[in-house]
Formats: C-alpha cells, sequence, structure tokens
C-alpha cells in the first residue's frame, strides 16, 4: 500500500536454491513495476481510442485542460507536414500550429475556438462540440475539428480528444442536398 492508500504495483520472482531434509531454501527478487504498469495501462487506452475511429481522422490529440497539455495519439502522413511535436503546451501548439490547418479567413475562428479557456467553458455544458473550416488548400478542402471531453474532475472537463477529419466529401453531398433543396423549391414557386 502507499502514503495516502492505494496500491502499487511489483513483480515478485522466487527460486529454489537448495532442499535439505524438508527444508526448502528459496531466493528472491522483488522489482518495482509501477511504471510498466502505467504504460501498459496508457497502450491500453490508445488502442480503445484507436479503434472507435476510422481513417478519416487526419489527427488525434489527447489534451489535458487543467495542465495545458497535449499528446499526439495519431497523426497521418498528411497532417505531418505541419511538423507538430508529439506532445507540449496544448495552448502554445493552438496559437503556432493547430490555426495552420485553416484557411486565412478562418484562422482567427479556428483560434479562438480551440483557446484552452473557451474548451473549458463549453465541455463543461457539451460533452463534444466541433467545428468546420476550409483548408489553405481551397475550396474543395475542408476539415472538421471535434472536440470530445473525456474525464471531468468536480463537474468541469479535465481531459479532452482531439479530432481532425476530413469531409470533403459530407460537406459536398451535404451542398448538392441544398442545392436540390433550393431547385425543388424554385420548381414549386
Amino acid at each position: 500500500a502507499r502514503k495516502g492508500g492505494g496500491y502499487r504495483w511489483f513483480s515478485i520472482s522466487v527460486i529454489e536454491t537448495d532442499y535439505i531434509r524438508g527444508v526448502r531454501k528459496l531466493r528472491g527478487t522483488i522489482t518495482d513495476i509501477e511504471e510498466i504498469k502505467k504504460k501498459e495501462q496508457k497502450a491500453q487506452e490508445l488502442e480503445e481510442i484507436v479503434r472507435t475511429f476510422t481513417d478519416d481522422y487526419l489527427a488525434v490529440y489527447k489534451i489535458d485542460l487543467e495542465k495545458d497539455t497535449y499528446e499526439v495519439l495519431k497523426t497521418s502522413t498528411e497532417m505531418s507536414k505541419y511538423m507538430i511535436p508529439d506532445s507540449g503546451s496544448y495552448s502554445e501548439a493552438n496559437r503556432i500550429f493547430f490555426c495552420r490547418f485553416a484557411a486565412s479567413d478562418y484562422q482567427g475562428m479556428c483560434q479562438d475556438f480551440g483557446e484552452l479557456e473557451n474548451l473549458k467553458r463549453t465541455l463543461a455544458t457539451d460533452r463534444s462540440i466541433e467545428l468546420e473550416y476550409m483548408t489553405p488548400l481551397g475550396y474543395a478542402s475542408w476539415r472538421r475539428t471535434i472536440f470530445r471531453c473525456m474525464e471531468y474532475k468536480n463537474d468541469l472537463p479535465s481531459k479532452a480528444i482531439m479530432y481532425i477529419c476530413n469531409i470533403d466529401q459530407y460537406r459536398m453531398e451535404r451542398m448538392r442536398t441544398q442545392k436540390e433543396i433550393e431547385e425543388a423549391k424554385k420548381a414549386f414557386e
């Protein structure tokens, strides 16, 4: 048991070294494996998260809203050109890197959307928020950034997952449907 409660992981190895007249001599070692168990748990969490999304996601980040940090969980080759470090300050990454994903007309809106205090405030009432924006590649290239709160502490969001996905096909379908609706309305006028 640990100070303050809880348990700590150890591995115990024992071998018999001698057996004389019904008495066994044993030799053993105790190894602290707490860090190994934490890494295994983190790997399991990552596997569960990865199983929940498809290849449409270009990048997935774990955000610690209390510590203002992020960690890359998945990134595509398309996103690797932005050369975002695997972890660091979320606020700094939002200011320097994440707004680059959007066309200049959308950068301010994206930066405000992803601002740490805005995320905390919004995720306190909504478990998931999202924003669609055009990329610097132009009209036919749209993305969606989604933040989902994964953990609350004292009813406040503490950890979130940030997904970035392509929505070109989805957006084109939606635009086609809107155009068909407008044409149908004109036909009935």
